[in-house]
């Protein structure tokens, strides 16, 4: 009889304690477990924020750069020739001839297609005569213009001078001949 007093009493009692963990895990638990997903979920929405703030610095980085290099960007598209009216580069070659008082005479050739060209191009021949000192300024003056072009097989001569009556005979002539390569748009 003791045995069952004792045995009922303790019993509700280790039933009721099993009860109240069972509740306080329950309670402990479940939140707990929501939380954690609550917490992971807001790191990646952080790390996805922080990424996308990255991005817009990036961005922003770049339109700045774009626009500090816009004039340099013109500038390079005015560098290339127009391959369908090429009359500023022909214009300019006129002119810096007679600036340069030289005789030049300008003949188109047809461009041989490399498999190295990056860019098309236009094909010119030069013959240029006059002093030494003013070819060699109409070269630089060539290399040094806002067009991408490139001067090769440049072959120099004594010129053949014509005295004709009236003008004075200049044996310091001579005659460059040469081809411009100006690449095109």
């Amino acid at each position: 009889m003791i045995k069952d007093s004792f045995w009922k009493k303790y019993s509700s009692n280790l039933i009721l304690g099993l009860i109240d963990i069972g509740l306080i895990v329950f309670i402990i638990f479940f939140p707990a477990k929501i939380v954690i997903k609550d917490i992971n979920e807001l790191s990646s929405l952080r790390k996805t924020l922080f990424s996308l703030e990255e991005q817009e610095d990036n961005f922003d980085n770049l339109n700045k750069s774009y626009r500090i290099n816009l004039e340099t960007i013109k500038g390079i598209d005015n560098a290339f020739v127009n391959s369908e009216e090429p009359v500023d580069l022909l214009t300019f070659i006129e002119d810096l001839s007679e600036e340069l008082e030289l005789s030049t005479k300008i003949t188109p050739t047809v461009p041989q297609e490399s498999k190295s060209d990056i860019w098309p191009s236009m094909i010119f021949r030069l013959s240029c005569k006059g002093g030494p000192e003013k070819l060699i300024a109409f070269l630089e003056k060539l290399e040094n213009s806002r067009y991408l072009m490139e001067m090769t097989d440049i072959n120099l001569k004594k010129a053949k001078v014509l005295s004709t009556p009236g003008q004075e005979e200049n044996p310091d002539k001579i005659e460059a001949e040469f081809t411009l390569r100006a690449y095109a748009r």
